[in-house]
């Protein structure tokens, strides 16, 4: 099985977002600098100077007053320096940090929003092509999973302060247990191409027909003859046991994807439960439940991919 079967499966974006991590670290800076220039307390003795230097140069040979206008820039540059140095690190040890925040804030809920597009181009993706196979089992599969999901949203979002800390990983637990079951799909729907219908079909109808030529055994075929259909049967006969190998691993797939929701709906009921009696072992076994549902998943995912599915 491939990792890109179904076009939209979820492709890792975390390296981009750290490149504009970076890069916004570096725009926070940039713009602190700038307003710590811009500030009156370093504008305006820049300013003076700027014109004091200008006086030194140009104006003092015809007006004199060099020296007042050296000792004018000196501390003028002096008190200029003095306020951007005073305004850029106060304001870097008391505004970076929440600017940080804010900044990895906006990150987090880009990554998440395009974490959720890319689910949903899957999901989409998927229904289209069990579609297009005509796979009621998938169709049911895939829109059971999406149903369970959407359901637990309004309980996964609900807060409490008497809700445990254990809490606060359900949401991404439930989100992972989703991914998984997409893309535990992904692979059934691949291999359920493979095994089309009509093939099978076909090969049974030819099978059939073999079979009946061997057994009426015509007069007056030769052993030539009757040794290619025997090899044709036999060759017939093997590939449609490949294909019903490849629909047995399919069906245990779609078995994985229900094993999702179905974790999914245990979930949206213990959470009831929970925020109830505000039971940290029952949130733990929530949580057991789900962690173990992604793992049994992965296995059998990596499990046939190891025999060659």
């Amino acid at each position: 099985m491939k990792d890109n079967s179904v076009p939209g499966k979820i492709n890792g974006k975390r390296s981009q977002l750290t490149v504009n991590a970076s890069e916004s670290h570096q725009t926070i800076k940039r713009q602190m600098r700038a307003d710590a220039v811009q500030h009156p307390a370093t504008l305006l003795p820049l300013a003076v100077s700027f014109m004091a230097f200008i006086y030194l140069i140009v104006l003092s040979p015809i007006f004199r007053g060099g020296v007042a206008a050296m000792v004018l820039l000196l501390f003028s540059a002096t008190v200029a320096s003095a306020g951007f140095v005073w305004r850029y690190t106060f304001r870097y040890a008391n505004e970076y940090s929440s600017l940080t925040k804010e900044m990895q804030d906006l990150l987090d809920r880009d990554q998440e929003l395009m974490e959720r597009e890319d689910v949903t181009r899957l999901y989409e993706a998927l229904r289209s092509g069990f579609l297009s196979i005509e796979s009621t089992q998938g169709l049911k599969a895939c829109d059971q999973l999406a149903n369970e999901y959407e359901l637990l949203q309004p309980a996964l979002t609900r807060r409490s302060d008497n809700d445990p800390l254990s809490l606060s990983h359900l949401p991404i637990l439930a989100g992972e247990t989703y991914r998984r079951g997409l893309d535990v799909l992904s692979d059934a729907l691949e291999l359920m191409r493979a095994a089309n219908t009509t093939e099978t079909e076909s090969l049974q109808s030819e099978i059939s027909e073999f079979e009946r030529e061997i057994e009426a055994d015509e007069v007056g075929e030769s052993e030539m003859e009757r040794g290619i259909k025997e090899d044709t049967l036999g060759s017939h006969r093997q590939l449609l046991e490949m294909l019903d190998q490849l629909r047995l691993r399919a069906d245990q797939l779609l078995l994985q994807a229900g094993r999702c929701g179905a974790a999914l709906h245990h979930t949206r009921i213990e959470l009831a439960a929970v925020r109830t009696d505000n039971s940290q072992t029952r949130t733990e076994l929530v949580i057991g439940a789900l962690e173990r549902t992604i793992h049994r998943a992965k296995e059998v995912q990596e499990e046939l991919r190891r025999i060659g599915y």
